[in-house]
């Protein structure tokens, strides 16, 4: 049983509120991971970026893939 009897408006407020930190937070997450790879910071790796036997055998199509999909990653957050 809950101890705390809200009131259901302000069960969805807080609900909403909790829903718009997760949301807006993870958005802001996504434009930090983006942004060194637009940059062309992030050496080829096998923990970060887009991993796939082609982008980790060439730097320059580590770095053309990263970027193309770390832009799309900055406008999806």
């Amino acid at each position: 049983m809950c101890k705390y009897n809200l009131p259901a408006e302000e069960s969805l407020m807080l609900a909403l509120l909790f829903l718009l930190i997760v949301f807006v937070g993870l958005g802001f997450m996504s434009i930090l991971i983006s942004l060194p790879l637009i940059d062309e910071k992030i050496k080829p790796n096998l923990f970060y970026g887009f991993r796939v036997r082609a982008t980790l055998e060439d730097p320059k199509v580590w770095y053309a893939a990263n970027k193309y999909f770390a832009q799309r990653l900055l406008l999806a957050g």
